[in-house]
């Protein structure tokens, strides 16, 4: 990098590989292989995975603990991955340091290091940022990649020495409490042109995410928080806060007053007409969900996908799901709908799935335990995916 002209690389990616000792990996080289053996695995019996889990396991007694939150199958195809790459060193224990310290070589404007860990390595590359090594970048993906709480902070702190970011993600890293986001917020006026932000799955809390929800850039397109503790104040700070250029929106809503969640998606619905993708995770109110979920298809003309999951296992109301129905009816857009812990009666889901059919949706997707009695795989047409 030290010899060639600094616009000659603008773009440097590090995927990680299979390694037993760290989480599932979804990217990278081992990427076709694992999608491929889970394909052929299905024609396996039950007991023939749990054998071979069993073996594996015994052989390999460092096994993430992650692996215990997924099924047979997906840990019984990753097995091949991680063989593939036993001889070669993880992630963490690969040194980046002479990638980094070239950084001041070139005018780098991507970097994704998603799902490398990264251990003591990103230090390293928290001294390029602080050094104005990364002055140029335009998308920093840094998902899942630092070990501790204390370096999101570090990060948050110098965010203003990359004044040309226009995409951020740091999901999946935990937020040091009190400290990271309300930094992060504070430093964002400094990042101008900052359109794309995934702050998700960081575990950061309520207090937290209220100074973000105060401090949001006006001119977000992609804004990503669930994962994060949410509660009344916030949701209705974000009332009045959210961008109207929003294109994308992820947000997760437990905690919330069944007034607060009817005023919070209510706000949605009205406060943002460009929206395209919506993802409303971990609603405790199923039947207030369906209906400002119809609502919003009803509004938001541009909707292509949503995404609508609930804690409830109440039944949804009829008068609910008409509401749903009759916005999806006249939705002008949407292409894909997907309802997590959605419990329909048999007359609703026949209405859901045959305005589906009439839409020609190209994906509903459904959970196979909340499915009505009586209805079988002959209904079932290729757009309905069962989770």
């Amino acid at each position: 990098m030290s010899h060639i002209a600094p616009e000659d690389i603008c773009y440097i990616t590090l995927r990680s590989i299979a390694h037993t000792s760290h989480p599932f990996i979804n990217l990278g080289p081992t990427n076709k292989m694992y999608n491929a053996t889970l394909q052929s695995i299905k024609s396996l019996s039950a007991e023939t995975i749990q054998e071979i889990n069993d073996r594996f396991k015994a052989s390999h007694p460092d096994l993430h603990d992650d692996w215990q939150n997924f099924g047979p199958a997906q840990l019984a195809a990753y097995v091949p991955c991680i063989q593939a790459c036993e001889d070669l060193p993880s992630s963490s224990e690969t040194t980046i340091v002479p990638i980094v310290q070239s950084f001041k070589y070139i005018k780098l404007q991507r970097l994704d290091v998603s799902n490398f860990q990264l251990g003591k390595n990103f230090d390293h590359l928290l001294d390029s940022l602080e050094n104005g090594d990364m002055k140029c970048l335009l998308l920093v993906n840094l998902r899942s990649t630092a070990p501790s709480d204390d370096q999101m902070t570090r990060l948050a702190t110098h965010i203003g020495e990359m004044p040309e970011l226009e995409s951020l993600d740091i999901s999946w890293n935990r937020a040091e409490s009190g400290k990271t986001l309300p930094i992060l917020a504070s430093n964002l006026i400094q990042c101008k042109h900052l359109q794309i932000l995934y702050v998700n799955n960081m575990h950061a809390p309520a207090e937290d995410m209220l100074v973000l929800a105060q401090n949001l850039p006006s001119h977000l397109t992609l804004l990503s928080i669930h994962g994060n503790e949410m509660n009344n104040l916030v949701a209705l700070c974000l009332t009045n806060t959210l961008p109207a250029s929003l294109t994308t929106l992820f947000i997760s809503v437990r905690h919330l007053s069944a007034d607060t969640h009817r005023t919070f998606m209510n706000a949605i619905s009205h406060k943002l007409p460009r929206l395209q993708e919506l993802r409303v995770w971990d609603s405790p109110y199923a039947g207030d969900l369906v209906q400002q979920g119809g609502y919003i298809l009803l509004t938001c003309t541009h909707l292509d996908r949503l995404v609508l999951q609930s804690t409830s296992d109440v039944m949804v109301p009829p008068e609910s799901l008409g509401i749903y129905v009759n916005g999806l009816r006249k939705a002008i857009q949407v292409t894909s709908l997907s309802l997590y812990g959605i419990r329909l009666d048999t007359d609703g889901f026949r209405r859901l799935v045959d305005v589906c059919r009439q839409k020609s949706l190209q994906k509903l997707q459904l959970h196979r335990n909340l499915l009505p009695e009586g209805i079988n795989s002959v209904f079932l047409e290729d757009f309905i995916v069962l989770a």
